[in-house]
């Protein structure tokens, strides 16, 4: 009689073990697999700059001819700065929108500076931004950072390597947007309006959001119009 109650229990016992191991397997659990590695978070640049002053810098325009101070925009314009680079194709695509956008808003005290950066070695900078001007007509300041980045790293560019990236400045020399990648003209008139008037904007489109570095960095030539 004990040796069929000792079977009976050992019977329950591993009934009770196989049971946990099929709750295991359901779980989705791996007896002993190592834990799968947390992805970082991606580094987000605009924390740094966000309703903080914008740093000061001076560069030449791309044909040597002036030089463009940010300061000297500080109580009197809104200033959009536009980094870019001649291989983006997104870049170029949201520059006719610009022009469109600059044109009307000049007049109301708004100042656009393009930036040149992280251009790919042996580009013929002058000559290419020349017929970028050229193309669409760029009728504000389009500058070249120098070629130790200086401005690219102090606006901290680099970091995720994102083009375009476009910085919104109010008359008071502080950050209002610091957005990665192309952004829509209606979204841009919203945020220019409001550094201008003040005034939020209603909450009815939103800025791009950020893409891959891959999909702003073409491997492929930018197609330029004859």
């Amino acid at each position: 009689m004990k040796q069929k109650g000792g079977r009976k229990k050992g019977v329950t016992f591993f009934a009770f073990l196989a049971s946990l191991a099929s709750l295991a397997v359901l779980a989705d659990f791996s007896w002993g697999a190592p834990a799968a590695p947390k992805e970082r978070p991606k580094f987000d640049p605009s924390k740094l700059f966000m309703n903080k002053p914008a740093p000061n810098f001076t560069l030449k325009t791309f044909d040597g001819k002036q030089d463009i101070t940010l300061g000297e925009f500080k109580g009197k314009k809104v200033v959009l700065i536009n980094f870019f680079a001649t291989w983006c194709q997104p870049c170029y695509e949201e520059t006719p929108s610009f022009v469109k956008v600059y044109e009307e808003y000049r007049e109301k005290g708004v100042e656009f500076i393009s930036v040149d950066v992280l251009e790919k070695e042996g580009t013929d900078v002058p000559k290419a931004l020349g017929e970028y001007v050229k193309q669409f007509g760029v009728p504000w300041p389009v500058t070249i950072d120098g070629e130790d980045h200086e401005v690219a790293n102090l606006y901290r560019i680099g970091v995720r390597k994102v083009l375009p990236t476009n910085i919104g400045i109010d008359k008071n020399g502080v950050v209002r947007f610091y957005q990665l990648g192309k952004v829509e003209e209606v979204w841009l008139r919203e945020q220019l309006d409001f550094m201008i008037t003040g005034k939020k904007p209603e909450p009815t489109t939103a800025p791009q959001s950020i893409p891959k570095p891959d999909e702003v960095t073409p491997t492929k030539e930018v197609k330029k119009e004859p």
